[in-house]
């Protein structure tokens, strides 16, 4: 995706001068909004259109808005002072999210600190979903462990995709401002906690 064609222009530095390049004192403001389908739910997908759309509802009239939803890019916009655009572009954003099926219902911190060996947590979570017998603690301790995978899968996931969208917007010059559209991202200051993108 390019952002060429719309950017405003940069002074070139003076000869000489190794100092990187400095936006011009009157270049109009550039947003890029990166959206994270990974992250919203199919159901959750239209909260996140009607906030974006209130934020770009907010900007000046001559702010240049950028849109890409990623994985899909099914939503993109080049950027542009046509704010009208960018917020029907952003219809066609797509929630990608599907919750894992889960036999115990166990929150992301119970999820990560089992995974992390954490017994005191994983006794916790048997006592609880497994009163009356009917489980074992291996099967809690099982499950936590592959949905870590899951969620570790889905940061990575929207991780990767803005790292590329920000490679490419290396190439267009002057300073921009993003605006991450995100359901979220779940992370671990655990060191075996999964989850950990090293974003």
């Amino acid at each position: 995706m390019s952002y060429g064609s719309s950017a405003p222009a940069v002074p070139a530095p003076a000869a000489g001068d190794d100092r990187p390049p400095m936006t011009a004192p009157n270049a109009r403001r550039m947003y890029i909004l990166p959206i994270d389908e990974h992250s919203l739910q199919a159901g959750s997908s239209l909260a996140a259109v009607s906030a974006a759309e209130r934020f770009i509802g907010k900007l000046r009239p001559d702010d240049l808005v950028g849109l890409f939803a990623y994985p899909t890019g099914a939503a993109k916009s080049d950027l542009t002072t046509d704010h009208a655009a960018v917020k029907r572009a952003l219809r066609g954003v797509v929630g990608l999210r599907v919750e894992p099926e889960s036999r115990f219902h166990m929150t992301v911190s119970e999820i990560i600190d089992i995974a992390t060996r954490d017994t005191q947590v994983l006794r916790k979570v048997f006592d609880r979903e497994c009163r009356g017998g009917g489980c074992l603690m291996t099967e809690v301790r099982d499950e936590a462990i592959s949905l870590a995978g899951y969620l570790e899968m889905t940061v990575t996931q929207s991780v990767g995709g803005l790292r590329g969208l920000m490679r490419g917007l290396a190439e267009t010059p002057g300073r921009k401002i993003l605006v991450l559209v995100s359901g979220g991202l779940i992370s671990t200051d655990r060191s075996s906690g999964r989850a950990n993108a090293n974003a």
